[in-house]
C-alpha cells in the first residue's frame, strides 16, 4: 500500500533479540500517523513521536522534491502537497490545488521558479565558442548555455562592471518563450544582476515550460503511487479509500 494510516513504529534498538517471550527492553525510536511510499526508500511520513517526545512535523526520505536544485516555489508547493497525500486528500483535490499552483506561478517573482543549477565547465565551452554573441557551441548543456547567455548579455547591454559566471558559480536558470534576441534560455545569479536582465527574463519567463519538465514529472510519480493515473488539466473525479 503506497498510503499507510495508523499507529507505525520503528523500532531502532533493544537490549536483546525480538523473539517471543525473549524481549526484556525495547526503545521505539519513532511513531508515524500516516506513512507514504513512491517506492524503496522513497518516502514520507506525519511523525508523532520521536525517541518517546511528542511531536508533529513532516518527515521525508529519499524524495527529490526537496533537494535544493529544485525551484524555491516547487519545494514549497511540494512540501504541501505530501501533507495533503498524508491527510488522506482524495485526487480532485490534489488536482485543484495543482491548477490553482498553476494560476499563482504566473504572478510569482522568476527567482522562487528559476532552476537552480552549479556551473561546472563553462571555460570548457568558452574555449570553443566564437565571438558571435549569443552564438554558443552545439551540445552545451542548458544550464551552462544559460549561464553563458547571462555572460553574453552583460557584453550585450555594455556592462563591465558586473561579475560574470565561472566554474564552480551558482546560477538559477530559465527557459524563454519566443523573444526579440531568440534566447532559449538565460540565468541569474540571484544578487547584483543587473536591472535591464532581471526586466527581460520576467517578461520572456517560459513557466509552463519550466512547470512541465521539473514539477510535472514529480507530481506524477505520487499519482502513481497512488493509483491515480497521471495528472491532466481536465481531471476526471476520483475518490480515494485509505484503509
Amino acid at each position: 500500500m503506497p498510503l499507510i494510516s495508523g499507529c507505525l513504529s520503528s523500532t531502532t534498538r533493544c537490549s536483546s533479540h525480538l523473539a517471543f517471550n525473549n524481549i526484556k527492553s525495547c526503545i521505539i525510536s519513532l511513531i508515524a500517523r500516516t506513512l507514504f511510499s513512491v517506492a524503496k526508500k522513497r518516502y514520507a511520513q506525519l511523525v508523532i513521536n520521536s525517541e518517546g517526545v511528542p511531536v508533529d512535523k513532516l518527515e521525508i526520505k529519499g524524495l527529490d522534491v526537496v533537494r535544493s536544485d529544485f525551484p524555491t516555489a516547487f519545494r514549497s508547493f511540494m512540501k504541501g502537497m505530501l501533507l495533503d497525500i498524508l491527510h488522506t486528500a482524495t485526487a480532485d483535490e490534489c488536482d485543484k490545488k495543482i491548477q490553482a499552483f498553476r494560476t499563482e506561478m504566473k504572478t510569482l517573482p522568476v527567482l522562487d521558479v528559476m532552476i537552480p543549477s552549479g556551473v561546472k565547465n563553462i571555460r570548457k565551452y568558452n574555449e570553443v565558442k566564437t565571438d558571435d554573441i549569443f552564438k554558443l557551441p552545439k551540445g552545451t548543456p542548458v544550464h551552462t548555455k544559460a549561464a553563458m547567455v547571462y555572460n553574453d548579455f552583460l557584453t550585450y547591454i555594455k556592462d563591465n562592471k558586473s561579475e560574470r559566471v565561472n566554474n564552480g558559480g551558482k546560477i538559477k536558470y530559465a527557459f524563454l518563450i519566443e523573444n526579440p534576441l531568440q534566447l532559449d534560455s538565460c540565468a541569474l545569479k540571484g544578487f547584483n544582476d543587473p536591472q535591464e536582465i532581471v526586466d527581460y527574463i520576467a517578461q520572456y519567463i517560459d513557466r509552463n515550460a519550466i512547470f512541465e519538465s521539473k514539477l510535472k514529472n514529480k507530481i506524477n510519480d505520487f499519482y502513481g503511487a497512488l493509483g491515480w493515473g497521471v495528472y491532466n488539466d481536465s481531471p476526471v473525479v476520483t475518490t480515494f479509500f485509505s484503509f
